[in-house]
């Protein structure tokens, strides 16, 4: 009876500390979403930072370097990279005319007429004109509400400083935030505390860079295989397939469809197409039965429907910052999830 009542207990204390999470997350957002930012990163960062002091580097010095490395590395992404993809969804958006009057020719010659084509590829062309062919202007006009805190001064002032700062503190007092947040509970539940936390760190981490692993393999597949098939923009859409794979089929659709787009305009003929059809097709067979369940596995995994119900949900409720953060948030609550109905399983009250 004890059992099952210390059962109870913890899974009523854990659904409300779940309700008033969200709570504070809804209310709160404008202003917490740089300090839930900084946590999430300092989450990620903190197994490095344990395996420089395990080298004798001291955790005040190892986070400076990792907060510095991490700065560096998104002011080169944002100098280099970035301009290079915008250039390259740029010219991709260009080429739409021609792949469509390519299209347009083909389905001719096989005898096939589209009701109102003319009328489709007008209004195609006239959208196109007024985003004036800018991946930043089609930003703008389409995403804005989600991005619409990321585009002024101050919040970007807050996105450049106060996140790097709020990383550095949070990585170098990491061990003192975690033994304070086991001592909310009572003591008697301290184990429990440190045992769900073992259980969704194994589960959250294990998941992450699982999916990582993912996306850099499938990213280097498709750029090596399209490179070799002589796609133009090869790099750009493998890197681009391999960055948003994440998201359940979603990712490889946006990627098949714009390196079909390219070899519609390049080759012009159904051997290539197939090819490339080919290359898509055999990595998400790879992806579905060899890399999530060998790198990522049953134990961490998600299955994609809570994936892109995630993935709505955090950009409805939240924004930009929701979109960023629905993965990581979905397993760590489908782990305790997991944890608190095998405990509850296991319990006394359960098998009785």
């Amino acid at each position: 009876m004890q059992k099952s009542a210390a059962a109870y207990v913890y899974v009523m204390t854990s659904l409300f500390f779940v309700v008033v999470a969200l709570f504070l997350l809804l209310s709160l957002q404008k202003i917490l979403w740089p300090f839930i930012l900084a946590f999430v990163l300092a989450y990620i960062f903190n197994p490095l930072v344990e395996g420089l002091e395990g080298i004798g580097i001291s955790r005040l010095l190892s986070s400076f370097l990792i907060v510095g490395v991490f700065v560096i590395a998104v002011m080169g992404f944002i100098a280099i990279l970035l301009p290079f993809l915008i250039h390259q969804i740029n010219t991709i958006i260009a080429d739409i005319p021609v792949a469509l009057n390519i299209i347009h020719k083909k389905l001719l010659s096989w005898n096939i007429a589209i009701p109102n084509w003319k009328e489709f590829r007008d209004i195609l062309l006239q959208e196109m004109q007024n985003v004036d062919q800018n991946i930043l202007g089609m930003i703008t006009k389409h995403v804005k509400p989600i991005l619409a805190n990321l585009l002024t001064l101050a919040d970007t002032l807050v996105l450049v400083i106060l996140v790097p700062v709020l990383l550095y503190y949070f990585l170098r007092d990491w061990n003192h935030l975690r033994t304070k947040f086991i001592q909310i509970a009572p003591p008697r539940y301290h184990q429990d505390v440190l045992e769900w936390m073992r259980f969704v760190n194994i589960s959250v981490i294990g998941f992450m860079q699982g999916q990582l692993i993912i996306m850099v393999t499938l990213g280097a597949w498709y750029i090596l295989m399209l490179s070799i098939i002589g796609l133009q923009n090869a790099f750009f859409i493998g890197f681009l397939t391999g960055a948003i794979i994440f998201i359940p089929y979603v990712g490889a659709f946006i990627g098949v469809s714009i390196a079909t787009l390219i070899a519609i305009i390049q080759f012009g003929d159904s051997t290539h197409l197939l090819m490339v059809w080919g290359v898509y097709a055999l990595g998400q067979q790879a992806e579905s039965f060899i890399l999530t369940p060998v790198i990522v596995g049953k134990k961490v995994g998600l299955h994609a429907a809570w994936i892109i119900l995630s993935l709505l949900a955090g950009g409805k409720i939240f924004g930009f910052l929701g979109v960023l953060l629905a993965v990581p948030s979905a397993a760590a609550i489908g782990a305790t999830l997991r944890f608190i109905f095998g405990r509850y399983h296991s319990s006394s009250y359960y098998q009785t």
